[in-house]
């Protein structure tokens, strides 16, 4: 590997640029004047998709090199592997999860659900799009892929009451339908013990269950330490 400017940068090595988080490889380098250089950058995947950043001598040397040098964190390992293999399989999965329903996602529910949520090896993601967008949609579009990749197994949706039937309609007409809803009457005949894994509740429903359930508090001990 030649080195080609003082910064210590040479063509062919994987760095990441300050303020990003993707892998580039570098394809040329022209040292500029106070230290500084411009690098001529591409993914990985496309050589020929190159880029020209200018840099200065600190955000230079804030660069960070990616080596093969066997001392990298496993979790932070695993996890990069585990987000490289969920990005290319949602890739291919996308005709798979929606061939069979009449449901055709527009571009901001496939970005968010297949380029933002699978991707997660743990999710934690908020979708705050303004009322209309799909966004019941969307958590639909989530859970039957994480269902189907093996990622999720017994589900519990928690909804305002006057969505919980909005839920049921969606699932029944774009997601086979299967979503039952927890009520009194489902635990007194002991429903949930069935093998049945998709249920949606209202979310005042948890609470008041668990407040019936709290034990007790004896006549008299009201406000005693």
């Amino acid at each position: 590997m030649t080195v080609l400017d003082a910064t210590g940068l040479a063509r062919g090595q994987r760095v990441r640029l300050p303020g990003r988080a993707d892998i580039l490889v570098i394809q040329d380098v022209v040292p500029a004047g106070g230290g500084g250089c411009t690098l001529y950058v591409a993914p990985e995947a496309d050589p020929d998709d190159i880029t020209r950043v200018p840099l200065t001598a600190g955000e230079a040397a804030g660069l960070q090199v990616l080596q093969a040098d066997g001392r990298a964190d496993p979790r932070q390992v695993l996890a990069g592997l585990w987000n490289e293999w969920m990005r290319h399989s949602v890739a291919s999965a996308k005709a798979t999860a929606l061939a069979s329903t009449p449901l055709r996602a527009y571009p901001h529910q496939t970005l968010a659900v297949y380029g933002l949520m699978l991707p997660q090896p743990v999710l934690r993601f908020l979708l705050a799009d303004e009322p209309g967008t799909g966004k019941t949609i969307m958590a639909g579009m989530w859970l039957r892929e994480a269902q189907r990749l093996g990622l999720a197994k017994r589900v519990l949706v928690v909804a305002p009451a006057n969505l919980v039937t909005k839920w049921q309609e969606d699932f029944e007409r774009f997601f086979g339908g299967q979503l039952c809803r927890i009520t009194a009457e489902t635990i007194r005949q002991d429903g949930l013990s069935t093998p049945h894994d998709t249920w949606v509740c209202r979310c005042t429903w948890p609470r008041r269950t668990w407040r019936c359930r709290r034990p007790s508090i004896p006549t008299g001990t009201r406000g005693m330490r």
